[in-house]
């Protein structure tokens, strides 16, 4: 299952991390990986190089990304940051038990 978690800090996001595999096919014909990356990538494109935002971006095993966001982000960044977060909502209630999706507030 893809694990996606989202912080925010009295409504402003700070972060957000993706781990893991839907585990909806065989590696490589993954529809729900597949989708998954795609949105995570052009939302971190969007971020850095549409709105210039400079946010760090750490890339790992397994799946894992996370984008920090500065601390007083863009309203464009945080639109970029809303829009991942619906489509991987939709995308679990469209693939149910293949992403898990967490709202956390600090």
């Amino acid at each position: 299952m893809i694990r996606a978690e989202f912080f925010y800090k009295k409504g402003t996001p700070l972060r957000f991390t993706v781990s893991g595999h839907a585990g909806y096919a065989e590696n490589g014909k993954d529809i729900v990986c597949a989708s998954v990356s795609s949105a995570v990538q052009m939302a971190i494109n969007g971020i850095t190089e549409i709105v210039k935002t400079n946010c760090s971006v750490n890339v790992g095993r397994d799946g894992y990304i996370e984008c920090v966001l500065p601390p007083e982000p863009r309203p464009a960044a945080i639109h970029f940051v809303s829009a991942l977060r619906l489509q991987l909502k939709l995308l679990s209630e469209d693939f149910p038990g293949t992403i898990n999706l967490i709202i956390t507030e600090v």
